[in-house]
């Protein structure tokens, strides 16, 4: 078969059969190919018709890379994207705004008078809970975090009239070698 011979007439059904056959005979030679690999250099390389001209092989079915010359997004190095994962583990930050946000530090909690005694019952060593959380850094983790040690309870005193849109209360744990605490929603979420 050789590839190079001209199709004398412009008709749609001679252009469609000289490329079947085409594809045909390069389909055969790749499955010659793989069978003998002796074989797959001469046939990969190119394929010589009649005349002496040749047709290389390997540009059929391959790839054009077009876009090498265009500007490539490169979304780890956006501002927002930069902000965001950031914020994500607690470290300081711009805001789209263009606000200074300071990064987040365990602070003193909520102190002596406190009527759950938080303060007494988790120690220093303890409060490192505030840096894994933050080392997460991804938001569906806090999240599935948050969700493990928050309980959310119905509410135990009800007035009589029922204007309020409170239904219920959430109740905020420590998880601990010891145990597990309740913890004061303020001391939870100090920063």
């Amino acid at each position: 078969m050789c590839y190079n011979r001209m199709v004398k007439s412009d008709s749609y059904g001679s252009i469609k059969i000289l490329l079947s056959e085409i594809v045909d005979n390069v389909m055969n030679r790749i499955s010659i190919a793989a069978e003998d690999p002796s074989l797959s250099s001469t046939a990969a390389s190119s394929c010589h018709g009649g005349d002496g001209a040749s047709t290389d092989v390997s540009l059929i079915g391959s790839p054009i890379q077009s876009n090498r010359g265009l500007k490539r997004r490169r979304e780890n190095a956006w501002k927002c994207n930069i902000a965001k994962a950031r914020r994500n583990v607690g470290k300081d930050y711009v805001s789209k705004k263009r606000k200074h946000a300071r990064e987040r530090k365990v602070k003193a909690g909520c102190g002596i008078e406190c009527r759950r005694k938080c303060h007494s019952v988790i120690n220093e060593g303890e409060r490192q809970l505030f840096h894994r959380f933050w080392q997460l850094g991804c938001v569906d983790k806090q999240r599935e975090y948050l969700n493990g040690v928050v309980v959310e309870r119905k509410r135990k005193v009800t007035k009589v009239r029922e204007t309020s849109r409170r239904k219920r209360t959430y109740q905020w744990h420590f998880k601990t070698p010891k145990g597990t605490f309740e913890v004061c929603k303020k001391l939870f979420w100090i920063r």
